[in-house]
């Protein structure tokens, strides 16, 4: 096997191996929204109980947003970083499918560019999958948001504290439309962005002959979307 091969298919892996860390980072920050956010509603629901519910709306109305827009800044940075090595990974894919095709085998490897359509982007398919999953948890998020704030907002009212509802109101607009915002940004950049080019990432243009030898094993799991790969 060719230093070139060896190093190449070194960096596949580790690619791999991101793209399943970035997964597991995402389910791990899911768990950890929801806890923290079920403990802050508990909290601000006890403090009601004890007729405080000045610091019961200050939770609800402000905490458990901001506190929810923190969760989906991270989720989402994990997504980003799962679909640049993602990317990357098909770019390499490219390559040793020249590479194997110059030697006369068949390439061996190539689930990120079959998830991807000639021009680069996610398939129809799967793009409508992952957009799908993607939307339904930030919906969730944003119902709970919702519900957190219209309750902090009634305990503000019936607490005799309305004159710091309009307050909070700016502030909860302002922290929504920024989630809002963010999300759109990071969805319309997924499904515009085109794999990189082999040749702009991998030097030598034309990738050196030689033996090929035995391929090492690479993850299965997809750097996008965690699912198995394909034969």
């Amino acid at each position: 096997m060719s230093d070139w091969l060896a190093t190449v298919l070194e960096e596949y892996r580790s690619l791999r191996e991101e793209a399943v860390s970035a997964r597991d980072a995402q389910l791990a920050v899911l768990r950890f929204g929801v806890a923290i956010v079920g403990v802050l509603v508990a909290l601000g629901v006890a403090l009601r109980e004890d007729q405080n519910s000045l610091l019961t709306g200050i939770i609800l109305c402000l905490v458990v947003p901001a506190t929810i827009f923190f969760v989906v800044e991270l989720w989402i940075g994990e997504i980003e970083r799962a679909a640049r090595a993602g990317n990357v990974v098909a770019s390499i894919e490219k390559r040793l499918g020249v590479h194997f095709r110059k030697a006369g085998a068949d390439p061996p490897m190539g689930w990120e560019t079959w998830l991807r359509d000639r021009d680069g982007k996610r398939s129809s398919e799967q793009q409508r999958t992952t957009f799908a999953r993607t939307g339904v948890i930030f919906v969730l998020f944003v119902v709970f948001m919702a519900a957190s704030v219209a309750a902090g907002l009634y305990f503000l009212d019936e607490g005799g504290h309305a004159g710091w509802i309009d307050s909070f109101l700016v502030v909860v607009v302002v922290i929504a439309g920024g989630l809002v915002a963010r999300t759109s940004l990071v969805v319309n950049r997924l499904s515009n962005t085109d794999a990189p080019d082999p040749s702009d990432v991998w030097a030598p243009a034309t990738p050196p002959a030689g033996p090929l030898g035995a391929t090492p094993a690479v993850g299965a799991a997809s750097a996008t979307d965690g699912s198995a790969a394909g034969p």
